[in-house]
């Protein structure tokens, strides 16, 4: 069957997703994604693997995808569906596929290391690329925070599991700086400390008002290690392995948080350190924060390798990735779906 509306696919590498198994991001591109039924999302996913087949090498002549084996509706106007991608039997990744207003926002797959993949140096970037791929869409802000609920006390993530802590704990900021420097837990409790009372918003559809987190600013960290005129990107990395990849003018604003509310920061909340970005969803606030890796160039982190946005502003509902070239030009989201299940 001809492809309808496939624009092109880029393969995308992050070392900062190796330690999480998921170190490749495949990314199609529509150019209207139109979409009436689960049907249309099923025939998508097949439309877009065969578009990206030749960018994955011995992969791509054996890949393919199952039925859809999850579904949520996310923020209260995001259908989010995944399908398993296997080659010979064996699971190599997952594909996502996110549905808003009828329209298809992009193809995403969160792929395993396989025979014969390319293994570049440095952190990451583009690999190949075939036809047209929309990349780095930032969406206006839309005025207020859409689809999120006021809840008394945060459900509590954990990628890689709540960490232990100890007194040796530091954080290092390393990358494109003059000099990396390291912070101890003992500097960062003595310094003086701000505060900050900016609501806490989930990608998922709650927000924490009311709370006051206090810490020290993380451009103090940044000014320690004089960032180098080509940084553009901040990656924050926990003791675990988790990252998330923001802007770094976002990052400035950042605090890394030891206490909330009056009290030492909990340890299921990130302590003794995390990271804190108001107006940012909350994936991007790192817990058990231990590196902060300066980037000229994009790369994903965690959850950006599973179509999550690569800003993440709240106030422009940036909950996902935005490969549609329709959306892309009006930089506006289309109205919230309903519950489309499959």
């Amino acid at each position: 069957m001809p492809r309808r509306d496939v624009a092109g696919c880029a393969l995308y590498y992050s070392a900062l997703n190796r330690p999480h198994g998921i170190p490749y991001t495949l990314e199609c591109t529509l150019e209207e994604g139109r979409v009436s039924s689960v049907d249309d999302i099923v025939s998508y996913a097949g439309e877009a693997l065969d578009a990206a087949r030749p960018l994955l090498g011995p992969l791509g002549d054996c890949i393919g995808h199952g039925r859809i084996e999850s579904w949520e509706f996310i923020g209260r106007g995001f259908n989010m569906y995944q399908l398993p991608l296997a080659c010979r039997g064996e699971r190599v990744g997952s594909l996502r596929l996110v549905e808003r207003g009828g329209l298809l926002l992009g193809v995403f797959a969160a792929l395993r290391p396989w025979e014969g993949a390319p293994e570049p140096g440095g952190y990451g970037g583009l690999l190949a690329g075939t036809g047209r791929h929309a990349r780095l869409v930032y969406l206006e802000p839309s005025g207020g925070v859409e689809g999120q609920r006021v809840v008394p006390r945060n459900p509590i993530y954990a990628v890689e599991g709540v960490q232990e802590a100890g007194p040796e704990w530091s954080i290092r900021v390393e990358g494109l700086v003059e000099e990396s420097v390291e912070a101890g837990l003992g500097e960062l409790l003595g310094a003086a400390l701000e505060r900050r009372d900016d609501p806490f918003h989930c990608v998922t559809g709650w927000s924490l008002e009311g709370r006051t987190w206090e810490g020290v600013p993380l451009e103090l960290l940044l000014a320690m290690a004089r960032p180098l005129p080509g940084a553009r990107w901040l990656a924050a990395v926990s003791s675990g392995g988790y990252a998330a990849v923001m802007p770094l003018e976002h990052a400035r604003r950042g605090l890394l948080a030891v206490r909330l509310d009056g009290r030492p920061l909990p340890r299921e909340m990130g302590a003794p350190v995390r990271l804190f970005v108001p107006g940012l969803y909350g994936w991007k606030h790192v817990k058990w924060l231990r590196r902060i890796v300066l980037l000229g160039e994009y790369v994903d982190g965690y959850w950006e390798a599973l179509a999550y946005h690569e800003r993440g502003l709240a106030a422009a509902v940036e909950r996902f990735k935005v490969r549609n070239l329709l959306v892309a030009g009006e930089r506006r989201l289309p109205p919230p779906s309903r519950p489309l299940r499959p």
